[in-house]
């Protein structure tokens, strides 16, 4: 009876305000809507297989850290499960052929001048990733290369552009995210940016180690997982989750390319080349196995951290450029010798035989997944590591500048910053569409991150 008298309040009778249109229970109409209610399905796969989704375990050796005997194990294997992910190769090749912005993708990286209109002089203008001298030097680089036995197809990069960034998902609780975003170089920054265009591709997402870890080494050693230890199967967690994703498909295409039919309808042997990963300093130092803030906290130098008050000066930018992370012969011997220490003769993570070998350079003891997989090929995962202004600028050292600022004003006078937001409030700023009015209470940041953006995006060259 309760259900019958809902069908004639909220159904017969209107009674939200959306009125009874009795042909809406024609034969036919009512037909259509039960077939569509058979295929409804209330639970979504959130990772569809029809788009390429897969389901992978990441194995990682554990240290156990007992001395070298027939008795005892040094390691144990133990397998994280839940990596969701999808095929590189086929996510580049489902954007070119069915991605209408594909035909205006820049298949041939160039330099790009502007002459100014009344000083004459020239300048080079960077901004996009195929006006980049990586860009150009990788395509370069192709082009000198000896072609496929039998091909004579046109040889294009595909530049490819890696994002990642834990993410805590709630104020309160332990949920969280771990997305990996690639981007197309070859497509311009200003439409890959824009999120009405879908340019920028999930590839996968990084399982976090389960609580479980903890009863495994009990079992396993007696005692609970250290922070050394869990700090390690993190880096492991992280470049296994990286072996996964470059495949023998990608270093296939890395190395020999594959063809694909480009919008133009012209048929191209396409090369892919992983040309930046950006990501916030934590995930900087995964990325290329060093220490967090360690003796040399930079992954792109060896710049001493006792020296980094020098920044700006001659000494710092010599440094800067004459000792560049490079994964030699050297590298990877210490990387080696550290890992037999730790898994065939039982020394801890923080021994003295693992520290004299890696410390001085704030290297781990970890395998670097992007040089095991594309290092022979000339990947030089240092130097791939790019800026990130948002982490390292808009949210980093301007931020501290604008509290400082702020906080000389105050000691000036209170009444000052009550003027400063009056003043922030009177201005107006351009947005994507339209004139914006700076928030009020501007110096308690309860708006910080549209005032940052506003403010450094106002201060940016053009």
């Amino acid at each position: 009876m309760g259900r019958t008298n809902t069908l004639i309040t909220e159904v017969f009778q209107g009674q939200h305000g959306i009125p009874f249109v009795p042909t809406d229970l024609s034969v036919p109409g009512l037909s259509n809507a039960l077939h569509a209610l058979k295929d409804f399905n209330p639970n979504p796969e959130i990772f569809p297989a029809v788009d390429g989704w897969k389901k992978a375990p990441v194995n990682i050796r554990v240290p156990l850290g007992f001395k070298a005997h027939a008795d005892n194990p040094l390691e144990a294997n133990y397998e994280v499960k839940g990596l969701r992910h999808r095929s590189i190769v086929d996510a580049v090749k489902r954007i070119l052929t069915t991605d209408p912005n594909a035909a205006a993708f820049h298949l041939y990286p160039h330099k790009q001048f502007h002459t100014h209109p009344l000083t004459g002089k020239t300048e080079r203008v960077y901004g996009e990733m195929y006006t980049a001298d990586a860009f150009i030097e990788a395509h370069e680089q192709l082009q000198a290369s000896p072609k496929e036995p039998g091909c004579d197809l046109e040889r294009v990069v595909v530049a490819l552009q890696f994002w990642s960034d834990a993410t805590v998902l709630a104020n309160f609780g332990t949920a969280k995210l771990w997305p990996i975003y690639m981007g197309i170089g070859n497509q311009s920054k200003y439409q890959r940016n824009s999120p009405l265009e879908e340019a920028t591709h999930d590839v996968g997402y990084i399982p976090s180690i389960p609580d479980d870890i903890h009863d495994f080494m009990n079992r396993q050693r007696g005692r609970p997982v250290g922070s050394a230890t869990m700090t390690h199967c993190r880096r492991e967690l992280f470049h296994g989750t990286w072996r996964v994703l470059l495949d023998d498909d990608f270093v296939q295409a890395h190395n020999h390319g594959f063809v694909v039919c480009f919008p133009d309808g012209v048929r191209r042997r396409v090369y892919l080349r992983v040309l930046t990963y950006s990501a916030d300093y934590p995930e900087k130092v995964l990325i290329a196995t060093i220490r967090d803030k360690g003796l040399c906290p930079c992954p792109r130098c060896f710049v001493k951290k006792k020296d980094i008050g020098n920044i700006g000066l001659p000494e710092d930018l010599r440094v800067r450029n004459e000792h560049l992370r490079k994964a030699g012969a050297l590298y990877r011997s210490r990387i080696s010798q550290s890992r037999t220490a730790i898994y065939s003769q039982g020394k801890g993570l923080t021994s003295k035989a693992v520290d004299d070998l890696l410390k001085e350079f704030s290297e781990v003891p970890t395998t670097n997944a992007f040089l095991e997989r594309l290092g022979p090929q000339g990947l030089n995962v240092f130097k791939m590591l790019v800026v990130d202004l948002l982490h390292e600028f808009e949210i980093g050292e301007w931020k501290t500048l604008l509290a400082h600022l702020l906080r000389i004003l105050t000691s000036i006078s209170e009444t000052k910053v009550s003027v400063l937001d009056d003043r922030w409030v009177s201005q107006t700023y351009a947005s994507q569409h339209y004139l914006e009015q700076f928030p009020p209470d501007f110096d308690r940041f309860h708006h910080l991150p549209e005032i940052l953006y506003a403010t450094s995006s106002q201060m940016s060259p053009r």
